[in-house]
């Protein structure tokens, strides 16, 4: 006569007997099928994910326009972005370049009074 048993996947405990049937881990209450753990934990998943959109109202409002610059005052057709033409250009920074320029020039004084 063989006797079925079968173990909790969470606490390891072992179920003999008539107990196999069971859905629940009689020891921590967890699922005994795969299929059953999986629907639980999605049901979990749905419910977490409506009370978290469920916070946050939805807003169906278009953005607002981007506010147009002109150069008149009043509301004809020439109204315009006003960029600049022209970029201006960064240089470094000259005690940083000083500082190279001498380096450069005391390694090559080095390596020349070497020899």
């Amino acid at each position: 006569m063989s006797v079925s048993t079968k173990k909790c996947n969470h606490c390891y405990f072992e179920l003999v007997g008539e107990d196999v049937n069971r859905k629940f881990c009689p020891h921590c209450g967890e699922p005994l099928e795969k299929e059953l753990s999986l629907a639980i934990d999605l049901d979990k998943a749905v419910k977490e994910t409506q009370q978290y959109q469920n916070l946050k109202p939805r807003k169906n409002v278009a953005p607002p326009e981007p506010i147009r610059k002109s150069h008149y005052d009043d509301d004809d057709d020439d109204d315009y972005d006003i960029t600049p033409s022209y970029t201006e250009e960064k240089k470094g920074h000259p005690l940083l370049i000083f500082f190279i320029i001498i380096v450069i020039i005391a390694v090559a004084a080095f390596f020349l009074l070497k020899h």
